[in-house]
């Protein structure tokens, strides 16, 4: 007896229009980072936790301007050392030339711990619309 199995035609998706919302994330990943950072919060949404007296009297001196806010930005060198690169099969988001200063504040080495590297719930939620709409738009063009 044979069994004759149903053809299922596999859609043809675009590696080429797939790169094309890579690099849309690896642009919102970078600037969501950025401005929450700037902002004042963590990766969780929390507030950082404020500085040190030590701190505050530099950034008076240095007439660093942040208020009262956290911004864990002092020459900005760190924030905008932030770089994405395309890869096969996604995006790497990563510290440029000031890596050293972010792992710092990340895991508290020798300062009080601020996750300000990573993402968070709007950011993952804007990540899967953008692959979502961009796949779904290419699906929408196979015919049966």
């Amino acid at each position: 007896m044979n069994v004759e199995t149903p053809k299922i035609k596999i859609p043809n998706i675009s590696q080429r229009k797939v790169m094309s919302s890579f690099s849309k994330i690896e642009t919102m990943t970078t600037e969501r980072m950025f401005r929450r950072t700037k902002s004042g919060y963590d990766k969780n949404g929390r507030r950082f936790l404020p500085y040190a007296p030590v701190t505050l009297k530099y950034k008076r001196e240095m007439a660093v301007s942040t208020g009262s806010r956290v911004s864990l930005m002092d020459s900005g060198d760190m924030l905008n050392s932030l770089k994405g690169r395309l890869i096969s099969n996604g995006v790497i988001i990563y510290v440029g030339y000031h890596a050293n200063i972010g792992y710092y504040y990340q895991n508290g080495m020798g300062v009080k711990k601020r996750e300000w590297f990573g993402g968070d719930k709007t950011l993952e939620k804007n990540i899967r619309k953008e692959l979502n709409d961009n796949i779904k738009g290419q699906l929408k063009n196979v015919k049966n």
